[in-house]
């Protein structure tokens, strides 16, 4: 199995994807997964008129450092299926823009959070989301690309209905009824739920993409063995249910830079010399998350590089 991270770990530390890309590959990595999660935000490079050379730009720089693109996040800062505010045109627009700049990128995975809201039952949330991707599909079908729903957790979602088990992502995947319509398990929401090991058995074929970190009563995005999750379970289902993936890192909160997450750190009146971890400390900190990715797979002998 081979390791990916998210090019969002250096969000805040880049002018540009390129950056992000050539300070992942710095730490080790080869293989990336292509932050495109603020993409409905306005003033997205993503979403300009000179998108295409921005995106061919990002696939050059890759290419000169022997980096892969190999999976995506789809949009969703701020756009949800189930809301159709001001948003809305904005997040189907930079949805489907995602699916294209993943054929560009020869991506063959990208991750979605379906809609949630308060009071939606399940045949409602299966209906109107499975409505919501299906739109996709002629796009899907032109660049070979996988859509692929995520796991979340109660102590996101509250009440909203949401999937929180496998057996549940399963049932909607063949409700969707077509091949390009996968999913993909966050270990780190499952880990507050509790359960990782039948939850990705039971998705067997239909698991294609994964977001690896650990938690503890949060969902802190945090690097593994600095939470309560076991690794071993997660890697003993992902070997006993066959899968063939990536072994795709989403630890991108172990070292939060406040640029990214107003607020999420204290400001210390007239002293701001620590508030923001240096690049050199970030770079650092992703290497060891390589190093903890190498050594888990290599205890089970399924490291490749």
């Amino acid at each position: 199995m081979k390791l990916a991270t998210t090019t969002d770990d250096f969000k805040g530390y880049s002018k540009n994807h390129c950056d992000m890309v050539k300070y992942a590959n710095a730490a080790g990595f080869k293989y990336l997964d292509l932050g495109l999660y603020d993409t409905d935000i306005p003033g997205s490079p993503f979403m300009a008129d000179n998108w295409r050379e921005y995106v061919r730009d990002i696939k050059e720089c890759a290419e000169r450092v022997g980096a892969k693109f190999v999976q995506a996040h789809s949009p969703g800062s701020r756009g949800n299926v189930l809301i159709k505010n001001e948003h809305y045109d904005l997040f189907v627009e930079s949805t489907a823009r995602s699916i294209e700049i993943c054929g560009m990128l020869g991506i063959k995975n990208t991750v979605i959070h379906t809609g949630f809201l308060e009071g939606v039952g399940k045949d409602e949330y299966f209906e109107k989301n499975a409505a919501f991707i299906k739109q996709f599909i002629p796009l899907l079908e032109k660049h070979g690309v996988t859509i692929c729903v995520e796991n979340s957790t109660k102590v996101n979602m509250g009440t909203k209905y949401f999937f929180l088990e496998g057996c549940e992502m399963k049932e909607f995947i063949e409700y969707c009824g077509h091949p390009l319509i996968g999913a993909c398990w966050d270990t780190g929401h499952a880990n507050l739920e509790g359960h990782q090991y039948k939850d990705i058995t039971d998705l067997g074929a239909h698991l294609k993409a994964l977001h690896i970190h650990d938690t503890t009563n949060y969902d802190s995005h945090s690097l593994p063995f600095t939470g309560t999750m076991n690794l071993a379970e997660v890697i003993h289902a992902l070997m006993d249910s066959g899968y063939d993936g990536y072994f795709t890192f989403e630890a991108c909160c172990a070292m939060t830079n406040p640029v990214n997450n107003p607020g999420y750190r204290k400001v210390f009146a007239g002293d701001d010399r620590l508030y923001i971890p240096p690049l050199e400390l970030r770079i650092e900190m992703e290497k060891l998350l390589y190093k903890i990715g190498e050594f888990a797979l290599r205890t089970y002998g399924i490291f490749e590089e």
